[in-house]
């Protein structure tokens, strides 16, 4: 219930960029891994290795939206949006607010944007039409 997404611009075949989300047999409860430990998968090397980001750390959340773009200068940009803090019925707080994780300097900016209608559950195609 976490983000991965494919970043073609690192490395010679690029990396895979992970974050969040529920930490694998947990049944029980929910134990969300925070937005400041990013996982990182080096696709010439094939190993996983952990980085650490700095800046506004996003809130725990899982079922977000995610989306990146690269830029000219050697900088890829990875949007969150949405989600929740995966509590059920009437505590359920659904996550408005949008992140912006800064790649190679691995640095969260909080979007300015004014959440009007926080979601969660947003599966693939849908991520890809409504961020």
């Amino acid at each position: 219930m976490g983000g991965m997404i494919f970043v073609p611009n690192f490395g010679r075949q690029g990396i895979l960029v992970s974050m969040e989300g529920d930490q694998d047999g947990r049944i029980e409860e929910d134990d969300l891994i925070p937005f400041r430990r990013i996982q990182v998968y080096d696709m010439e090397n094939q190993r996983w290795f952990e980085q650490k980001a700095t800046g506004e750390i996003p809130q725990l959340r899982k079922e977000f939206c995610i989306a990146g773009a690269a830029s000219n200068n050697n900088i890829y940009e990875i949007l969150v949006y949405a989600g929740y803090d995966g509590e059920l019925g009437s505590t359920a707080i659904p996550c408005g607010s949008a992140f912006v994780l800064t790649i190679p300097g691995f640095y969260w900016v909080r979007a300015k944007y004014m959440p009007a209608n926080p979601r969660n559950g947003l599966v693939t195609w849908q991520a890809a039409v409504r961020c």
